[in-house]
């Protein structure tokens, strides 16, 4: 296994130490890093193409946008919105040149299928969300357009800066071809942040990695980012509709 992924494993094992010792928050660790990396890939790539790079600006405004109306102000455009544009341009970088994108295609029948499988995707899951995994909150049901906006927030940022970063990382790294090793540490830098970064005990972050961690990122690996940006924010959507948060 190549040094990076080596690399990747030990700052994975840092997280996993942060949160076990209750040094500090997981979360900026996890953030920290992802927009280290996003840098270095801008660096090595440049830019990505014109159209790519308006798409990041859409997605970051999205992840602004949710997030003043959230009422997170300056803090969720530090931790959420820059890191969200910051990623999103390092990562059509390394995507374009792996022939991809957000899209699996761009034609109007590729688009709807991603958006449609994520959308089949993100009611299962959020069937599961609702009625296995009950929110602690008391039920607050208001169907909001506010609330609903303030989904874009997990779906976009947690898909972009928490998940398909690691895997334009690892892609990056691993030029032509990737062992098996290499795809097993590409998957659990795509799951294991995420998960260990929400504000759960360990086994809680453990079920969440494999509950709702794992199909995301089938969903980017298989489909595209869209899709799993799709499913992330209809579970969202549907909790902060019910519960206010």
């Amino acid at each position: 296994m190549r040094k990076g992924f080596v690399g990747m494993w030990a700052v994975l094992l840092l997280i996993v130490a942060v949160k076990v010792l209750h040094i500090m928050e997981p979360f900026v660790v996890m953030m920290a890093w992802t927009v280290v990396l996003a840098v270095y890939l801008l660096v090595k790539n440049g830019l990505p193409k014109l159209s790519q790079a308006a798409a990041s600006l859409l997605l970051g405004g999205a992840v602004a946008a949710a997030c003043l109306l959230h009422g997170i102000g300056v803090m969720g455009l530090i931790f959420f919105a820059l890191p969200t544009l910051i990623c999103s341009l390092a990562v059509f970088s390394v995507l374009d040149k792996k022939g991809t994108g957000i899209f699996c295609g761009r034609d109007a029948k590729s688009v709807l299928l991603s958006l449609g499988i994520g959308a089949a995707a993100g009611v299962v899951l959020t069937l599961i969300n609702t009625f296995v995994f009950k929110s602690d909150l008391p039920a607050d049901p208001v169907l909001s357009p506010v609330r609903i906006i303030w989904a874009l927030q997990p779906g976009i940022a947690e898909e972009i800066a928490s998940r398909a970063i690691f895997m334009a990382m690892c892609l990056y790294m691993a030029g032509e071809k990737m062992s098996k090793a290499e795809t097993f540490t590409m998957y659990a830098a795509m799951i294991l942040p995420h998960a260990i970064a929400h504000n759960f005990g360990l086994v809680e972050c453990l079920i969440l990695a494999v509950v709702f961690g794992i199909p995301f990122v089938l969903l980017q690996r298989k489909r595209d980012i869209a899709s799993a940006i799709t499913a992330h924010f209809i579970i969202d959507a549907v909790r902060f509709v019910i519960y206010g948060g």
